[in-house]
């Protein structure tokens, strides 16, 4: 059974919020499907690596965050840009966001 929960662009606006708050630049890559859209999650550092994390639903049917990296390790953006690009082409209703974290403020 799939858990009750908010449509993916008012998730999106919280971020947002959340990121203005905080002084993250937040940026919407690809605006997927309003309703119920997966979102994949860039966290750019700033030095040439990022870490990407994909949203999934847990075993008991509320959404998670897993890191596309074991220990949610950084990566060079480049790759991380051609791993989010092939999820674009598999799947058109996918969100993808850019957050600008230097700082380590914003966890998933």
């Amino acid at each position: 059974m799939r858990a009750h929960r908010l449509k993916t662009y008012l998730w999106v606006q919280i971020q947002q919020r959340y990121c203005e708050r905080n002084c993250l630049p937040i940026y919407i890559v690809q605006k997927g499907e309003n309703n119920a859209g997966a979102i994949i999650m860039k966290i750019n550092i700033m030095d040439g690596r990022c870490r990407v994390f994909s949203q999934i639903s847990a075993s008991n049917g509320h959404l998670a965050w897993q890191s596309w990296t074991a220990n949610k390790k950084p990566v060079l953006e480049k790759e991380a840009d051609e791993y989010i690009s092939k999820q674009m082409e598999f799947d058109p209703d996918i969100w993808v966001i850019e957050i600008e974290d230097t700082r380590g403020l914003f966890e998933p």
